[in-house]
Formats: structure tokens, C-alpha cells, sequence
């Protein structure tokens, strides 16, 4: 192989490693806030009776939401077409929320029972963590953007990946600058999945590869001038 040639194939190769690194570095972008919920993110869970109670801690920062349930649906919200509807529970949410509604980690948990799902009450349905998310004050609506650990029934009648959903509670107007406790004006919370987010590929990692390459490229041009 002629130098000229090694050399342009080790150009092709570290532009194709570069392309591949700025694809893994990608993030999966989150869904409008509310996400267009009973589309592409469905199926969701969400339900259909019972308000639930919202506390922030100004002082610590510490937002958390709570709901004893009875009436959990696994549908399209859209159009309130259910195809799960006598699951029951308690929903818990613990999430860091600064004083401009930006969220920055958390917990939640979901647990509960449904006869359709041959699922005793109090099992746990999906829990996970709070990756990111925030306070729109256009629609005062809260999302969480949650990783999913969802109990193999559950899963199966949602038929959609359970990766990563996006948590949406409506909090109605809502100071975060003091600390202050209610009932959301509507039934929460909704839960809509989508797909998983990637993993960035590491820099050490790239910049291995790249320095692989220039080396080869070194050993190619001093045997070339033997």
C-alpha cells in the first residue's frame, strides 16, 4: 500500500470515529413541556380521580409529591382510551428543585395492585431516578424526565420501552421561592415513555482512538522514508 494511500485511509477512519463519538454524545432531547401525550408516547400511565399533595422546602429545596390513587389507567390520555383501568396505589416523588423550578435529581415510586394484571396491592409497579426536568410557568406544569424499573406485568401492558418517561404533574400557579404546600388542581400524575437516552461516548475514549491513528500514521511515514 502506498504511503499516500495509508494516509487517507487513516483520515477516513478517524473522521468516521469522530462522527461516531458526536453521535453517542447525543442526548435524547426533552419532550415539549407537556409532552404530546396519547402520540408518540404512548402508552401512558396517569390517573383519573384523585389529586395529588405538592410540598416545596424552599429552604432545603426539596420538592415532593404524593397521591393514594384509585383509579390508575395504562391508555391513551388523548382520548382516555383505556386499556388498563383498575390499577390503585400510592405514587411518591422526591426530587431537588431550586428557586427557578430547575429540577436536578430525585427519586420516585410507584406502588400498587390491579385484578386485570393478577397484581396484589401494594407491589411495586415502577420506580427509578429523577434525571432532569423543570417548572413551566407558561402551562404550570412540572416535568421529570425518570429512568424506569418497572415490575414485569406493568411493563408488558404499557408495550412500549420503559427505558426513560418523562413525569408531568400540574402544579397551577406555583412560587419556588417560598415554601408552600397544596392539592394540584387536576388529577397527577401522567406518565409518558419514550425512548432511551444514550450514553455519551467518553473522551478518554475518543481521544484514544485518535492518538491510535496519529501513531500509526508515524510508524507508516518512518518506514516510508527507510
Amino acid at each position: 500500500m502506498k504511503i499516500r494511500h495509508l494516509f487517507a485511509l487513516l483520515a477516513l477512519l478517524a473522521c468516521s470515529l469522530f462522527r461516531a463519538g458526536l453521535a453517542e454524545a447525543s442526548f435524547i432531547p426533552l419532550p415539549p413541556n407537556p409532552p404530546p401525550l396519547g402520540s408518540s408516547y404512548a402508552p401512558n400511565f396517569f390517573t383519573t380521580v384523585s389529586a395529588a399533595t405538592v410540598n416545596y422546602d424552599a429552604g432545603a429545596q426539596i420538592f415532593t409529591a404524593s397521591n393514594a390513587f384509585a383509579i390508575g389507567v395504562i391508555g391513551v390520555r388523548a382520548t382516555i382510551t383505556p386499556l388498563i383501568n383498575d390499577i390503585f396505589g400510592v405514587f411518591s416523588l422526591t426530587a431537588n428543585v431550586d428557586h427557578t423550578g430547575n429540577v436536578s435529581g430525585g427519586t420516585y415510586s410507584l406502588t400498587g395492585g390491579s385484578a386485570t394484571l393478577g397484581l396484589p396491592a401494594a407491589t411495586m409497579l415502577m420506580s427509578g431516578q429523577i434525571l432532569d426536568g423543570g417548572y413551566n410557568p407558561a402551562n404550570n406544569i412540572i416535568n421529570f424526565l425518570i429512568t424506569v424499573s418497572a415490575n414485569p406485568a406493568f411493563e408488558s401492558a404499557l408495550g412500549a420501552s420503559t427505558a426513560n418517561a418523562v413525569l408531568d404533574i400540574t402544579l397551577g400557579s406555583f412560587d419556588f421561592s417560598t415554601t408552600s404546600g397544596r392539592q394540584t388542581p387536576t388529577t397527577n400524575p401522567d406518565v409518558s415513555f419514550i425512548a432511551s437516552v444514550a450514553e455519551p461516548m467518553s473522551g478518554a475514549l475518543l481521544l484514544s482512538g485518535l492518538s491510535l491513528l496519529v501513531g500509526f500514521g508515524l510508524i507508516a511515514r518512518r518506514k516510508a522514508r527507510r
